[in-house]
């Protein structure tokens, strides 16, 4: 039986049939009655800190989970209702931040596309947050897509191709958050994506400079006040 439908798994070490399971459910039709949101928590849990799985001792399990992540639960057939929205989609998101801590897997994520795939994500959640639909749930997995975002923008050799997938539109759009975290990491991303001269020339047509300029005045002003 495995540890995680027990509900016993946040008091055992990492297990490598649960990781292998979790590799195996995710290539299946996602259904509310798999067990893959508590493998997803209850994992996610026991792998907070890890920052180079591609060199793990499960590292061919992870590689399996990985794949299954990317391929078969970033884009769903569209059955689900607001699935970029729910719970179970921010645990997606989160395994997978865990994973680009690690180059190798920041890498793989653009070898099967997934990077484009999350791209059109941040926009149709950009959307609707700006169309102000402050769903709590929502909220948190634009936090969670724009340090994905960020984290991929360091690599230098990364950033062309964020370019390409229209992020810095989108980034710049968040400008406008009214998260704190959200409009943390969006700047930053954008400072990161700003080094690459394509990405600068995207960033410099979308007229944003004055709303540059008002979040540095809001910044100096509470600077000033501490």
């Amino acid at each position: 039986m495995l540890a995680a439908q027990n509900g016993e798994i946040d008091d055992q070490p990492l297990k490598r049939e649960d990781v292998q399971r979790l590799g195996l459910v995710l290539k299946e039709k996602w259904s509310l009655e798999s067990p893959e949101s508590l493998l997803l928590e209850h994992l996610s849990r026991r792998c907070v800190n890890e920052r180079n799985l591609s060199s793990h001792i499960f590292f061919d399990d992870f590689s399996e989970v990985f794949d299954g992540l990317v391929r078969f639960r970033l884009e769903l057939d569209g059955s689900i209702s607001d699935y970029y929205q729910s719970e179970h989609f921010l645990r997606i998101l989160i395994w997978i931040k865990i994973f680009i801590r690690d180059p190798a897997y920041q890498k793989e994520l653009f070898h099967l596309g997934g990077v484009k795939i999350l791209s059109k994500i941040l926009q149709t959640v950009t959307r609707d947050y700006l169309n102000f639909e402050d769903e709590v749930m929502g909220i948190e997995v634009l936090k969670v897509l724009t340090n994905i975002f960020q984290k991929l923008s360091v690599e230098p050799s990364q950033r062309l191709w964020l370019t390409s997938c229209n992020v810095p539109r989108s980034l710049v759009l968040l400008l406008c958050a009214r998260d704190l975290s959200v409009l943390n990491c969006a700047l930053y991303a954008l400072i990161d994506l700003a080094r690459s001269d394509q990405a600068r020339i995207m960033i410099g047509e979308l007229n944003c400079v004055e709303t540059l300029l008002h979040i540095v005045q809001d910044y100096s002003n509470h600077t000033s006040k501490q």
